[in-house]
């Protein structure tokens, strides 16, 4: 894989604005990404700008300039709760504020969600690139209504990008066209903390929304059998949302409410200590993932991962290499697998080194310059080439 425009300084004199349809003040896979992308281009000198809406404008992410863009609302969207900026008023705004903030590229996450990345894309005037990351394994009535609307819209997108093969089968069903693929990115660095030779502990660690599709009722379940042979085992979860009442519940019921730990949502700044201080991560997602942004991030961390085989954390993990992969909803396959890499010492080490490996793919050291790519190939397609402080090398 050739480098691109790797040093500092390489991107001066490039804008970019990157907008998002989630809340920015939510933690999410979408909002860790585009943070993450805007702060590796911002290492290489470009002037990055994140616009999006915000609940609470006291909660921004850090390090990367952010101009919030209203209000938002809980949204359901493929088994999940979003908190999108639906008022149309929002999207009208976004004309204005692209006209104040101009750009060399501008790039879209999500461009026909409402209302920021909607109306971005309905008022593009520059470079223009969308990525897309939403997965859903049933096609949804909506995405054929919204065809006679985005189909055209799409012509404005000078490029786009999927996320992953799932995310691209999911968005090319409604609106056909090329898509490249380029995977969620993690800042690397922040997480691997350097090689572990074994578990400290018998620590399982889940970390998400507490909803339906993220599977926390399965792992509780899985927990409770691992449980019964390993009885200094323990189970946190991290996160919150609607399933907490029934996730306490159905601990209390199995008998293992003192094992299992309800903490809350964790911080960004939080999260490479929480993964380090885990010997297990469990993700158990039912299905509609696009991706697994918290694998990579735990395998970077060097803690095994056993996870889902759901078409998103499939292509992340290489099973029984980086992590190990069971039946979507099984918890009886996920208990055993948890078993089986908390009992082995050797295993254990093996997923640790093999996870730790695979994150490397996932870095935005590495990624930045796939994304790079599709920026020149779409300035291109545009006719405007970028005012690049020096030219990236080819791709080969």
């Amino acid at each position: 894989m050739a480098a691109v425009a790797s040093e500092p300084d390489s991107l001066r004199g490039l804008r970019v604005n990157i907008v998002t349809p989630y809340d920015l003040s939510v933690s999410g896979g979408v909002n860790t990404h585009v943070t993450g992308l805007g702060r590796e281009l911002q290492r290489r000198g470009a002037a990055v700008l994140l616009f999006g809406p915000a609940s609470d404008p006291h909660r921004l992410p850090d390090g990367v300039p952010t101009i919030p863009c209203g209000p938002s609302v809980p949204i359901p969207v493929a088994g999940s709760v979003a908190r999108l900026a639906i008022d149309p008023r929002i999207g009208a705004a976004m004309r204005r504020l692209l006209s104040e903030h101009p750009c060399d590229v501008l790039h879209l996450h999500e461009p026909f969600v409402p209302m920021t990345s909607f109306g971005a894309l309905l008022f593009s005037r520059t470079v223009t690139v969308g990525t897309f990351h939403l997965t859903r394994e049933r096609p949804h009535l909506l995405y054929f209504f919204a065809q006679p609307i985005v189909r055209p819209l799409a012509r404005k997108l000078h490029a786009r990008i999927a996320v992953s093969e799932a995310a691209r089968r999911t968005v090319a069903r409604f609106v056909p066209g090329e898509y490249r693929i380029v995977p969620n990115g993690i800042e690397y660095e922040r997480f691997d903390g350097g090689p572990r030779s074994r578990p400290s502990g018998q620590r399982v660690l889940f970390l998400g929304r507490l909803e339906p599709r993220k599977g926390v009722l399965v792992a509780i379940r899985a927990f409770a059998e691992v449980a019964r042979a390993l009885p200094q085992a323990e189970l946190v979860i991290a996160g919150d949302g609607p399933l907490r009442p029934a996730a306490e519940r159905l601990a209390r019921e199995l008998g293992v409410a003192g094992a299992v730990h309800f903490a809350g949502p964790v911080r960004e700044c939080e999260l490479p200590k929480a993964y380090r201080s885990a010997d297990l991560f469990c993700a158990p997602a039912t299905g509609n993932e696009s991706f697994g942004l918290v694998l990579v991030e735990a395998m970077a961390a060097g803690t095994p991962v056993v996870a889902s085989a759901n078409p998103g954390y499939a292509a992340v993990v290489e099973d029984g290499r980086s992590g190990v992969l069971v039946p979507p909803g099984d918890h009886r396959a996920l208990a055993a697998a948890m078993l089986q890499v908390l009992s082995d010492v050797r295993l254990w080490r093996s997923l640790s080194e093999g996870g730790r490996e695979r994150a490397r793919r996932f870095a935005w050291a590495v990624l930045a310059d796939e994304v790079l790519r599709v920026y020149q190939e779409a300035a291109v397609r545009a006719g405007r080439p970028l005012p690049l402080a020096r030219t990236p090398a080819p791709a080969v």
